[in-house]
């Protein structure tokens, strides 16, 4: 004959499937916690920021082709005040590397959060324009 389950079949299994409770409180199949660095907080356009903010070089095939613009650079500040990485987000592909390597070279004061110094993203905007 057929064996047609219950509801106090489903609460047995359950019971028995290593789910429950431990004498300790604690769920046996729970994962450890996670603990995750907190997001360094954005800063949106840095350029006001810096204390020393170098000019990239205008690399001389864009200035022999008239190739001018907007150069953003992504860039990561670290709890000292250092960038730590920077990649150009927009801009003309042959004004990117330039725009990378001198916001490389940029210096910010520390940015704090309670009185503690915190690391900080933002952007750079570098204008290429032919003088």
């Amino acid at each position: 004959s057929d064996k047609i389950g219950t509801g106090s079949d489903k609460a047995r299994d359950w019971a028995n499937d290593g789910s429950a409770d431990d004498p300790s409180g604690t769920k046996r199949s729970d994962p450890p916690p996670r603990i995750e660095a907190p997001r360094p907080k954005y800063i949106g356009v840095a350029n006001g920021y810096a204390t020393y903010l170098p000019k990239p070089t205008y690399p001389a095939p864009a200035l022999s082709m008239g190739i001018g613009g907007k150069v953003d650079v992504q860039i990561t500040i670290n709890e000292s005040g250092d960038v730590i990485s920077a990649k150009a987000a927009s801009g003309n592909m042959l004004l990117r590397q330039t725009a990378e390597s001198a916001a490389r070279r940029a210096k910010f004061k520390p940015t704090k959060l309670n009185d503690v110094p915190v690391k900080v993203t933002g952007v750079i905007v570098y204008n290429f324009t032919r003088n």
